[in-house]
């Protein structure tokens, strides 16, 4: 069409040709083809790109347009790539009242509906007013390529045509144009190769990942009996015994399978375990004895392609490991009313349960790492432990003493005497501070002395006191 397409800031109008095929492509055992149209059909108002895909025996699998059904966008001169998953790009010039000349593109996922492309972007927007206006019309190039990035065969580059600004006084082939290329990326899992594949630590732990255009590697085994691609994590034992990986926490119902192998390089792998549909689920679980130190490779894969949403796993590891009581309740010593508290430290994958007991029957409801009484009785008192569990063993801690006191009132024994001195005994609660004091008159009383029951002193005679009295306080 001559001078057919609008463009902003002029009247001048830019030629769109005509509706010809403009690309071919054969692609994943389809013929993929794209060409402007005019629409409508009888008198038209608009152009459109137009894209095929059809069998190889004519029939049409889909087809479906880039277009402004209003009028106010026109798109032109397209050409289409498609990757190895069959996503498609579509790159063209857009025109409009409200626009320079500009190159854009159009993306279409493999998982998106039948017929149906992205939002048209800009790739690169028109700076200026075109104006070439030649016997043929005001000529618009047809230069637009696109194809997959060779080097992953998932992202694109394409290259197309924009307006440049005019050259001096705009009057007829003041105009320019330029080419403008770029690269659209689609989403891949950063471990998609097994030399990217991602660090797992520990007994016990989870991450999410995806299989979106996971692929598979030349030399990779099949996981199982099928293989769409696979994502890779690697694992180093923290110590020997049984260890289980699974996606069952996955919520995505992606169909999963999972692999454990040994091995350093993916054409020369040694699997360990492999697991599909783990108790009747989509979901894969396996287990294995490890050994410390050994370094194993994950795959998750997955049997169909599905959409993005879809891709989403979560992958679970657990080594587990009976507890070890690293810190053992100590006993102590209450005077009744006040409280009491035992704590215990514990190691073990997965985390440790608590049941507390006392005189080796279970207290209801001590389950924490602590067990506190707020206001002790006499009837407290007792031999207190704890038994720490986890489904890999249980342990019993050693028992702690609650002595209960009904006061803190100390008592002075074992008293002897030198020529020079005199000591005493105080024997009041347990590890509880108490003061001794002195007084030679029974109304001024001097402390002489701290510390924790039960404890000696010794007072040194002196000439100052003919006599002494002595009490202790708690």
């Amino acid at each position: 069409m001559v001078n057919f397409a609008p463009q902003t800031n002029s009247t001048v109008k830019i030629r769109n040709n005509d509706a010809r095929i403009q690309q071919v492509v054969y692609r994943n055992g389809s013929v993929w083809a794209t060409h402007t149209i005019f629409l409508p059909s009888t008198n038209p108002t608009r152009s459109a790109v137009q894209w095929w895909q059809l069998a190889t025996n004519g029939f049409v699998r889909q087809v479906g347009r880039i277009d402004d059904d209003t009028g106010v966008n026109f798109y032109a001169f397209p050409s289409i790539g498609v990757n190895q998953f069959n996503d498609v790009l579509l790159g063209f010039s857009s025109f409009s009242t409200n626009q320079y000349a500009s190159a854009s593109y159009a993306l279409r996922t493999y998982y998106d509906p039948l017929g149906d492309f992205r939002l048209p972007a800009f790739l690169k927007a028109g700076e200026g007013v075109y104006w070439k206006n030649r016997a043929s019309g005001n000529g618009w190039g047809d230069f637009s390529a696109t194809q997959p990035d060779p080097l992953d065969d998932a992202s694109f580059w394409t290259i197309q045509e924009y307006a440049l600004p005019h050259v001096g006084t705009l009057t007829n082939e003041s105009g320019r144009w330029a080419t403008w290329w770029g690269q659209i990326a689609v989403t891949k899992p950063p471990n998609d190769a097994f030399t990217n594949s991602l660090l797992l630590t520990g007994g016990q732990g989870s991450t999410n990942g995806t299989v979106l255009r996971a692929t598979r590697e030349s030399g990779e085994p099949n996981h199982l009996s099928a293989s769409v691609g696979s994502v890779w994590y690697h694992w180093t034992a923290p110590t020997n015994g049984p260890v289980v990986f699974d996606t069952l926490s996955s919520t995505s119902q992606l169909d999963t399978l999972l692999a454990i192998y040994t091995g350093s390089s993916v054409g020369n792998l040694t699997v360990v375990a492999t697991n599909d549909d783990s108790n009747g689920t989509l979901q894969s679980q396996l287990t294995f004895t490890a050994s410390s130190g050994t370094t194993y490779r994950i795959a998750v894969d997955a049997l169909a392609r599905v959409s993005d949403t879809a891709s989403a796993f979560n992958l679970a590891w657990i080594q587990p490991q009976a507890p070890v009581i690293t810190r053992q309740p100590q006993s102590t010593n209450v005077i009744a009313g006040n409280s009491a508290t035992f704590s215990v430290s514990a190691i073990g994958v997965p985390t440790p349960q608590y049941q507390w007991r006392k005189n080796a029957a279970n207290i209801a409801g001590a389950t924490n790492s602590s067990y506190s009484i707020a206001s002790v009785a006499t009837n407290d008192a007792g031999a207190y432990s704890v038994v720490v569990t986890n489904f890999a063993g249980s342990v019993t801690s050693s028992g702690a003493v609650l002595g209960v006191y009904h006061s803190a009132t100390a008592t002075l024994s074992s008293y002897s005497a030198t020529t020079n001195s005199f000591t005493l005994t105080v024997t009041g609660v347990a590890g509880y501070s108490y003061v001794v004091e002195a007084t030679t008159n029974f109304s001024a009383w001097t402390p002489v002395a701290t510390n924790v029951s039960p404890f000696s002193y010794t007072n040194i005679m002196s000439t100052n006191f003919p006599y002494r009295f002595f009490r202790a306080k708690y």
